[in-house]
């Protein structure tokens, strides 16, 4: 098998993903369906623009049955703690208020310092974090502009939501771009994360880049560049095509007298044969045919898979 990271199709999305990147955007959200590819997406982005100077950092949402405040910001700045050997880190704290360091400290146990706890809290101690926290990203993104991508956000707590929905308004770290993924088929998302995202829609505060699976001829090169050759690849989309196809026939009643996996290898076959013309060098395009010994391979004989 050839490199794993060849990225195949996504041409419009990737434009919309890079003039974000090079832009204006504050907060952009990539949507689609789990593994669709949204995370080997951005990389690919973030790959496309490191000619320019960018920073870039990762921190990600995780399904927990109780879920820990600012965990995805938390990791995004450690994240960025260990670049270029914490010098990066340190030059921008030095830079900041003191106030910066000490509510960043909150987020990163090694900046912690004795005047770290204490005082008033609620809704004035969360301000002031944010505050702090956005003083610190945008010294960071004075070099070079700074990238924070936040995965699964559909996993997000309410108080990095609201970290995020401050940090996307203007005049604060005018060079701090946020990427955000969001599962489009998440079902039923938590009620704080559906209303998170009906702001930031309706307010204008988001860009919105959807991501819908690749198509057949995509597929088709895709699997042929994972693969290597044209040969290596067929199996792989043939076998791909036929499952879904036996599936499909599967759930269908078999005819009085007939067995089930009668229909189900014919559309194997048909199906295989069509997106094996669709792949570069395939059958189609060699003028070719499928090998009649590899048709009806994807399915066991005698059944259908369901």
């Amino acid at each position: 098998m050839t490199d794993s990271r060849v990225f195949v199709g996504r041409g419009r999305e990737m434009s919309g993903l890079r003039s974000a990147l090079g832009g204006d955007t504050r907060l952009l959200l990539v949507v689609g369906d789990a593994g669709v590819g949204k995370t080997r997406f951005v990389t690919e982005g973030l790959r496309l623009a490191a000619a320019e100077p960018l920073l870039s950092a990762w921190g990600a949402c995780l399904p927990l049955a109780e879920q820990l405040p600012f965990l995805p910001v938390a990791e995004a700045l450690d994240a960025l703690s260990r670049l270029e050997g914490g010098t990066l880190l340190e030059s921008a704290l030095a830079s900041v208020p003191q106030y910066a360091r000490v509510e960043a400290g909150r987020l990163l146990p090694q900046l912690q310092s004795a005047d770290a706890g204490g005082g008033p809290s609620g809704w004035w101690r969360r301000a002031r974090m944010f505050s702090g926290v956005a003083e610190l990203l945008a010294a960071l993104a004075r070099g070079a502009r700074l990238v924070i991508v936040i995965e699964d956000v559909h996993w997000a707590d309410s108080a990095t939501l609201d970290f995020l929905t401050f940090l996307a308004r203007g005049g604060r770290g005018e060079a701090v771009t946020v990427v955000a993924t969001c599962r489009s088929d998440e079902v039923p998302l938590e009620p704080h994360v559906t209303r998170w995202l009906a702001h930031v829609r309706a307010g204008g505060q988001v860009e919105e880049i959807r991501l819908a699976p690749l198509s057949r001829e995509e597929v088709a090169e895709q699997v042929t560049a994972l693969m290597g050759d044209t040969a290596s690849a067929k199996p792989v989309l043939y076998r791909a095509a036929g499952r879904r196809c036996a599936r499909r026939a599967g759930r269908r009643r078999a005819r009085p007298g007939r067995r089930a996996a009668d229909p189900a290898g014919r559309a194997t076959g048909r199906a295989g044969q069509r997106l094996w013309r669709r792949c570069p060098g395939g059958a189609g395009g060699a003028g070719g045919r499928w090998p009649a010994a590899d048709r009806g391979s994807a399915v066991p004989s005698g059944r259908a898979r369901r």
